[in-house]
């Protein structure tokens, strides 16, 4: 089996519906699931090429978009173990997650100080022509195999092939359904929730709207409303900076999940509720 091939299963019965957009306010880049699978296997044979093994780790210190969804996935099918990390980590930060991931490679440009041991560097524009070589087939690997890897508190966490099985359950508790628009919104310093941000609506063939770095909170309820957001999935200091302005709710939008508290203050509960009369709850309580 392999994750990656379960994640793009459900999308490959609907190949023209919206996976990913990656939205500014004046443009959409907008990805069906045709194209994002187009790109996830020739990214497999790129990585492939670039020398990764299966087994081998990979960091992806990448900003939030569809080329990071696609390394990420691409990655995953090929049997190679992603590992997201904020897209412009601290040195020291960089330094400590490559003495515990121990990485084959690392995703980053130039400009970027890496350690100047292991990983070898590729850089991120590769992705792009990744998009046009033959396509890969998924590695079959065993469902206690890895598959990603999370980098949390100095330590990584391991995610395994089998945990496929999982992930529509964790989307029902999110309060997805295959219908939904997903804004997910990161802090300019995260890394990216695998399960939140892409693999929990993928699975249900949902769609994930991405916000164009560098955009304000008070830009957000205009781009998610434009762009028919059901669900809003961000930290909780944006919420409250999204209802610190002058807005009016659009008729999908029926959620928010508030992705860094385990409980969210009463205060931003009733704030968002009353605003919206949708429901807020935590992204955190969902395995």
């Amino acid at each position: 089996m392999n994750l990656a091939e379960e994640i793009l299963r459900a999308g490959a019965d609907l190949p023209d519906r919206l996976a990913l957009s990656a939205l500014s306010l004046s443009r959409a880049d907008r990805w069906s699931h045709a194209r994002l699978r187009r790109a996830v296997l020739g990214a497999a044979t790129g990585l492939t090429e670039a020398g990764l093994r299966p087994g081998d780790r990979l960091l992806l210190p990448l900003a939030q978009g569809p080329y990071l969804a696609v390394a990420f996935l691409g990655a995953i099918a090929a049997g190679i173990l992603p590992a997201a990390l904020p897209p412009r980590p601290d040195p020291r930060d960089l330094r400590d997650a490559i003495a515990a991931l121990e990485p084959a490679m690392i995703l980053a440009d130039a400009s970027m100080p890496v350690p100047s041991q292991p990983p070898c560097r590729l850089d991120p524009r590769a992705l792009a022509g990744f998009e046009s070589l033959p396509a890969a087939g998924f590695a079959d690997r065993d469902a206690e195999a890895p598959a990603y890897l999370v980098f949390s508190q100095g330590a990584p966490l391991v995610r395994r092939h089998g945990s496929a099985a999982g992930l529509p359950q964790i989307a029902q508790n999110l309060g997805l359904s295959a219908q939904d628009r997903l804004l997910h919104v990161m802090a300019a310093d995260e890394a990216l929730s695998p399960e939140l941000g892409l693999l929990a609506p993928l699975v249900l063939g949902a769609t994930v709207l991405i916000p164009a770095a560098g955009l304000a909170s008070a830009q957000l309820p205009l781009l998610a409303s434009r762009h028919g957001a059901s669900i809003i999935a961000a930290p909780a200091a944006i919420l409250s900076q999204m209802l610190a302005t002058d807005w009016k709710p659009w008729a999908s939008l029926r959620l928010a999940l508030v992705s860094d508290e385990e409980t969210p203050a009463p205060a931003l509960r009733d704030a968002w509720c009353g605003r919206t009369g949708g429901e807020l709850r935590t992204a955190l309580r969902i395995g």
